[in-house]
């Protein structure tokens, strides 16, 4: 064996990575090449140091909302405190927040069930074609009656936890917060090697938050700053299954090259 190469998705990618990384420091003397393909790795595996060390050998393909390949300790501390502030400042009730989220995560479980029919026995309860698309307009409005004419854009807060903008009751517990919470902050982990950003190019057709949907681009992302953080937004956990995975490297192959047949 002259060649080995390494893959998995998801916490099999981190895996695959760390495993990569030390059978190559095990066979150092041996004539053994060994790569590695991490799909959609957890973006708190490595330090940035041993991360950029594995670029020449590793390579991470990843979708640009996918939550898990922006997770560490590190993230989930500012998504936590852009929490508190969002929360802090909103005028909206909890049940105004809440109920367009489930309404959202009921529809994508439709369009799921509908496209994979073995996954549910009373399929024939699932509205499709033009019931299903009436639905989504449905839902669309409700959710736009609620946060406005740009519900569908990212939540990001980035504002910081600042008190003075705050109401004065707010105001007080969330300086306790601040004071309590805030202290320790984790050190920032990084995915592993060579990042490759799989980005949309195009719209997704209806019920796309559970299925590839658009056309898609792939581009090496040379700056890993830009996950270090969470972004909320209605594809977050689905840009992660590893079919979606799989059909936007396609989609983006064929962008590239006009065929998805390797060269």
């Amino acid at each position: 064996m002259n060649k080995l190469v390494i893959t998995g998705h998801s916490l099999g990618a981190g895996v695959a990575s760390i495993l990569a990384l030390l059978l190559r420091r095990a066979w150092r003397d041996k004539p053994v090449s060994i790569r590695c393909v991490a799909f959609s790795p957890p973006g708190g595996t490595l330090s940035k140091r041993v991360a950029e060390a594995m670029r020449s050998y590793t390579m991470s393909p990843l979708i640009e909302d996918d939550w898990v390949s922006r997770f560490s300790l590190s993230t989930l501390q500012l998504l936590r405190d852009e929490v508190v502030h969002a929360l802090v400042h909103s005028d909206l009730s909890k049940a105004a927040i809440t109920r367009p989220v489930l309404c959202s995560g009921f529809a994508c479980l439709q369009s799921l069930l509908a496209r994979h029919p073995a996954l549910h026995p009373a399929l024939g309860e699932v509205e499709t074609g033009a019931e299903a698309e009436a639905a989504q307009q449905q839902l669309d409005s409700a959710v736009t009656s609620v946060f406005g004419a740009h519900a569908e854009a990212p939540f990001e807060v980035g504002m910081g936890l600042d008190e003075r903008s705050a109401p004065p009751t707010a105001a007080h517990l969330l300086h306790g917060y601040r004071q309590s919470a805030c202290s320790v902050r984790a050190r920032p982990m990084w995915p592993p090697g060579q990042l490759v950003l799989l980005s949309r190019t195009g719209g997704e057709s209806l019920g796309g938050c559970c299925g590839v949907g658009g056309t898609w681009r792939a581009d090496e992302l040379n700056d890993a700053r830009q996950l270090q953080r969470i972004v909320l937004t209605p594809s977050m956990i689905w840009d992660h299954f590893p079919d979606r995975v799989l059909g936007a490297i396609q989609s983006a192959v064929i962008q590239e090259t006009g065929s998805v047949e390797p060269r």
